[in-house]
């Protein structure tokens, strides 16, 4: 009998492996998915046990179940074949944990829950050591574990909501924005065992602010606070030993000043100077010494065409001696003097929705839009993986990249080094 039913289904298997060959043919986004059920299929024939043999368990960090696009890909152009997967349904259900196990032992990034509580998270920050994490909501601050055993604990309660946080590690503050107001507090007064602190407990230090950024330039830790409008102005801050009488630890104190003709739409630190990300669609670079400011790019330099609306600056990232400028549609390499360098671009998927966030985890370059997750090799810019998640994103810092889902779900982004 179990041979009858190992023959059916091997037969089953054929046939679904030509109907996805021909999907192949018809989309090319659905082509991916199709690829990725072939996976789970050959996996299971690869999975189905002996007399004698029982299925692995499944590793504790895995999600509790397949990618939920999978099935609806399968109901969707296999609509036909109903009673047959039906009846496939009760002999292969034994072999999905083993098919589970296959398919995402070929991921290079997997998910990581970091709680399943529905709350309204809007930014995370990763705290030293990548064991805690500080979530940004709309009524303050929580405080959780990434291997979370009780629901996320409020540490600082806020009359407006958190919409940007960021640490300073070496000097146990944290950074904030609330009600576009810049505001700092020291991280041991965060104690989750205790009563929520108020917002009494916290230092503002400018209002009306657009957005922040952390970072370090020439071995000195800096705040950019940008306020921007059809120009901008941006303050370096830098930490300071609080001066108030009674008061402990540290703060911000104001450090240079520097204004931009255009509107500013991102800050990024590169190790001696400050990139700026204009509505211009340019790169500006900011001496932190002189303050001067000049276009990163040569005006001899010629961007891709994309067909579509003009590109938006996203991100800045050295490679090695050279430079890595991030677009929402493609991501070109120039040198230091600013040339477009002989190395292949790359370009983000052109049939879906445009990337609004790049994040850099070497060798490994992540695009993020809002239905999906691209993960390229930075040097080749070859696709290793696409993350098929509707998602906004909570945080891109290197030690733990964030997301939450549309139903809620707090995610990590797990490598597999």
């Amino acid at each position: 009998m179990r041979h009858n039913l190992q023959a059916w289904y091997l037969n089953l298997c054929r046939k679904l492996r030509w109907m996805l060959t021909c999907l192949r043919v018809f989309s090319r986004k659905r082509a991916t998915c199709a690829e990725q059920l072939e996976i789970l299929f050959l996996d299971s024939i690869c999975a189905i046990p002996t007399a004698n043999a029982s299925l692995a368990p499944l590793p504790t960090t895995l999600s509790a179940r397949i990618p939920q696009e999978l099935f609806e890909r399968i109901i969707d152009h296999l609509h036909d074949e109903i009673p047959a997967l039906l009846a496939c349904c009760v002999v292969c259900r034994a072999w999905v944990p083993a098919s589970r196990y296959h398919l995402f032992g070929r991921l290079l990034v997997r998910p990581l829950v970091l709680t399943l509580e529905r709350l309204q998270v809007n930014c995370a920050v990763s705290l030293q050591g990548k064991e805690r994490v500080l979530y940004g909501t709309d009524n303050g601050i929580y405080f959780d574990w990434l291997q979370p055993t009780c629901p996320p604990t409020p540490v600082l309660l806020l009359p407006d909501p958190v919409t940007q946080i960021d640490m300073l590690d070496h000097y146990g503050l944290v950074v904030f924005l609330s009600g576009h107001r810049l505001m700092t507090v020291p991280l041991e007064i965060l104690d989750p065992s205790t009563i929520p602190r108020d917002s009494s407990s916290c230092t503002r230090i400018s209002s009306h602010v657009t957005f922040f950024e952390v970072g370090t330039i020439l071995g000195r830790d800096l705040v950019c606070v940008v306020k921007a409008g059809l120009s901008t102005t941006c303050k370096l801050l830098h930490p300071v030993t609080a001066a108030h009488p009674g008061s402990q630890g540290f703060t911000l104190g104001s450090y240079k000043e520097f204004y931009v003709s255009e509107r500013v739409t991102s800050i990024h630190f590169l190790r001696t100077v400050l990139v700026a990300g204009t509505s211009r669609h340019d790169f500006e670079v900011i001496s932190v010494e002189t303050l001067q400011t000049q276009p990163l790019l040569d005006p001899s330099v010629i961007l891709p065409e994309t067909g579509k609306s003009l590109p938006k600056c996203l991100a800045v990232f050295r490679i090695g001696r050279d430079v890595l400028l991030c677009y929402n549609y493609f991501a070109v390499y120039v040198d230091s003097h600013g040339l477009r360098l002989n190395r292949n671009s790359i370009w983000w998927r052109t049939d879906t929705i445009p990337i609004h966030a790049v994040a850099l985890r070497e060798p490994y370059l992540l695009g993020f839009a809002h239905d999906h997750i691209e993960v390229r090799h930075v040097q080749s810019g070859a696709l290793i993986q696409t993350i098929w998640i509707d998602h906004t994103v909570l945080s891109l810092s290197p030690e733990l990249f964030m997301i939450q889902t549309q139903d809620g779900r707090l995610l990590g982004l797990q490598f597999e080094d």
